[in-house]
């Protein structure tokens, strides 16, 4: 086995560093008083619902605070613009699901992105969903959710019809009933509908394969929480070393995502799965959407598992030379999801 040492050793130091800081910022923030927050999402599966149902954001963002010795509860509410006026008002501390804006910054202080929404058009079956901007669908009707930050892609929308509903799966529906000719959501949603429903989406709808729209998905605090800024650089920090123990993959059922793991403008492919398999795998999930939603692996790639670093799959194999025999191969590098919506 040839492991980079060098960089190796430069992340245990790091992560050890990083470590001692998020402790030494919990000891100065939480010793007068426990942290704990209270957030506000909308309902919004399979990205945040109710503590029983799937709810991967939250999960990951619950999970990072707990390791960082907050306790958060999130209210879940029906209506975004209710959630907007809320957290003006100051009745929540943040969110943990929510975009960011010129608007929104003026009242909250933002993590850094910890997953993406990637947002596709979907129509009624037989309709073309190839447009890439929303002037291709002028005199056409829209499913938009009332108070999301669209930002500049709405300067695209003259003589669009834009319909408002009050979220994604409601414009779904608005589709289906033929309210609207389109609606824009997000692709996990669609997979959402399919798995957890058991509707055959593609009797009913035609589901766009490109994002028209990506948006980074932050956690926020008011800017008048008196500990914002710590408690988001613990986050930020957090989320790295999830994703490197895999405890991020655990949630979103991953077992394989492509990630610049240690800083470096080079990303690799982090293994969180509880077998690795005898072949490398084809496919993983980006966490920073590049060209596809899951990104063909470059010839040459470079592995992270279980704290080291490989060059090449002949090196993996090396180190785990008895990882397979009769182990489960999941090369295709994702559990969750099944299809490239």
């Amino acid at each position: 086995m040839i492991a980079r040492t060098f960089h190796t050793t430069l992340l245990f130091t790091v992560t050890a560093a990083l470590l001692a800081s998020v402790s030494s910022s919990i000891c100065a923030t939480t010793s007068a008083k426990a942290e704990k927050l209270t957030l506000v999402s909308n309902r919004w599966p399979p990205f945040t619902d109710s503590f029983e149902a799937t709810r991967i954001a939250l999960d990951i963002v619950h999970l990072a605070l707990l390791r960082i010795g907050i306790e958060a509860e999130t209210q879940i509410i029906d209506q975004w613009a209710t959630l907007q006026s809320d957290l003006k008002a100051g009745i929540y501390d943040g969110s943990g699901t929510i975009w960011n804006s010129p608007e929104r910054s003026k009242y909250l202080h933002f993590s850094d992105p910890y997953l993406e929404n990637r947002l596709i058009l979907i129509g009624k079956k037989g309709l073309d969903v190839s447009a890439q901007s929303l002037d291709a669908l002028k005199g056409k009707r829209l499913g938009l959710v009332k108070g999301y930050a669209y930002g500049d892609l709405l300067e695209s929308a003259e003589g669009v019809h834009i319909h408002h509903g009050p979220n994604d799966m409601e414009n779904i529906k608005s589709v289906w009933l033929g309210q609207c000719d389109y609606a824009l959501v997000d692709s996990l949603v669609v997979h959402h509908l399919v798995s957890e429903h058991g509707i055959e989406a593609e009797d009913y709808f035609a589901i766009g394969l490109k994002p028209v729209l990506i948006q980074p998905l932050h956690f926020a605090l008011r800017i008048e929480h008196p500990h914002a800024i710590s408690i988001l650089e613990n986050f930020n920090r957090e989320i790295r070393i999830m994703q490197a123990d895999g405890s991020y993959h655990r949630i979103l059922r991953l077992s394989w995502i492509r990630t610049d793991i240690d800083a470096d403008g080079r990303t690799e492919l982090v293994q969180g799965g509880s077998a690795i398999g005898p072949n490398a795998p084809l496919n993983a999930y980006d966490i920073s959407y590049t060209q596809h939603m899951f990104n063909a692996i470059e010839e040459r790639e470079r592995y992270w598992i279980d704290g080291h670093y490989y060059d090449d799959w002949n090196q993996v194999r090396a180190a785990y030379p008895d990882a397979y025999e009769n182990a489960p191969s999941d090369n295709e590098g994702f559990l969750l999801f099944k299809r490239q919506f």
